[in-house]
């Protein structure tokens, strides 16, 4: 995998022409790719370019429906971090392991490496991770997560504890570590919650969108009043039709609702088949140059999650 970001969306962002911009990354000696006739740079160029003071956070994506795209979302938000420059970690603690395929890695390196060997004490959490690209860091799936919740009601685990524990020993070596959960309401669900600083939940414009949506958003509620933590939670809308009436009328409702003010991303992604695309040819939507407009949704997001508040 090789994501990119792209000369010209550098120069949009930074409100400078193209010209101004390479003379720039020439004094900073920024090193610049070329592929397809467009000039891009990677995540330690960005690094240098940027210099964004991130606030380190822990971002856990979960729903108790699927289908909504919570796997898709959580993979290209966190590369698009990267390429702003962003030391990001990505774990999958869902048994399908369908974040761990989009990486495209070899599966025999990844057989015994995955969060249920930390939690046995079989491993140290610093002997799972598996560099990806530069920038990004994996904690893989597989299989052998299915037994955790049973792991951690036998052991009587604290589940404010047990993932919390874990990622506090790494935590310094990341600005950001993303947590693609399973879907659904479990004691290890729970302990991912318990370890984030912000839980993000997509949500489709469909009639049982917002009944999972509801559940989750009083799941994180419940946790935060039990433990008197402060975590918290925002919506994405995903495949977003302006052509149909459900999609307005769904944004609407959420804006609308005492329960979720303040919580929905302002802004959502269009329906696309770029995602489909891109996981068929196992590669994220920024390995692409030329990125379309599902990049530049993306990007919008991925800015409003992770940007310092008071960025300029």
């Amino acid at each position: 995998m090789k994501p990119k970001m792209l000369i010209s969306d550098i120069a949009e962002f930074m409100e400078i022409t193209t010209g101004r911009l390479h003379q720039i990354i020439g004094e900073r000696e920024i090193p610049v790719e070329k592929e397809s006739n467009r000039s891009f740079i990677n995540y330690t160029g960005a690094k240098v370019l940027f210099k964004i003071p991130f606030e380190k956070k822990v971002i856990s994506f979960q729903t108790v429906k699927g289908g909504v795209g919570k796997t898709t979302l959580c993979h290209s938000i966190g590369t698009r971090a990267s390429l702003y420059g962003a030391k990001v970690l990505f774990l999958d603690i869902d048994q399908q392991a369908n974040l761990t395929g989009t990486f495209c890695l070899d599966n025999e390196t990844l057989s015994d490496k995955c969060i249920k060997k930390v939690i046995d004490k079989s491993y140290s959490i610093e002997d799972v991770i598996v560099p990806v690209c530069e920038g990004i860091d994996l904690i893989p799936s597989n299989i052998k997560n299915a037994v955790l919740d049973k792991l951690i009601m036998i052991e009587t685990l604290p589940i404010d504890k047990v993932l919390q524990k874990e990622l506090e020993k790494i935590r310094h070596n990341y600005d950001f570590i993303f947590i693609d959960c399973p879907p659904s309401i479990s004691p290890l669900v729970s302990s991912a919650t318990l370890s984030s600083d912000l839980v993000v939940s997509p949500l489709t414009p469909d009639k049982y969108g917002m009944d999972g949506l509801k559940m989750c958003a009083k799941e994180v509620d419940g946790l935060n009043k039990t433990y008197e933590k402060n975590i918290d939670y925002k919506v994405i809308l995903n495949k977003y039709d302006k052509r149909t009436i459900l999609s307005p009328a769904i944004y609407n409702l959420i804006e609308e609702n005492s329960f979720f003010k303040g919580k929905l991303i302002s802004s959502f992604i269009s329906t696309t088949q770029e995602f489909s695309n891109a996981s068929i040819e196992q590669r994220s939507i920024f390995c692409a140059t030329r990125q379309t407009n599902v990049c530049k949704d993306i990007d919008a997001i991925t800015k409003e999650l992770i940007f310092p508040a008071d960025y300029e």
